[in-house]
């Protein structure tokens, strides 16, 4: 798996900010939500074990 893109947006009431995996167009996207207080990249295990689309 390859490192995720990071990206962040500032918002009057705070910052938000994601981290992307794979290529956009290249299937469909899947959103992975965390609770306050832990961090995104807790979700590169649950990312690595998704089945990849066919070459």
């Amino acid at each position: 798996m390859s490192e995720p893109r990071e990206h962040r947006q500032e918002t009057p009431d705070g910052d938000i900010c994601w981290f992307e995996w794979g290529e956009r167009g290249e299937r469909a996207s899947l959103l992975l939500l965390h609770a306050t207080g832990f961090h995104a990249r807790l979700w590169d295990q649950v990312v690595a074990a998704l089945p990849r689309a066919p070459t």
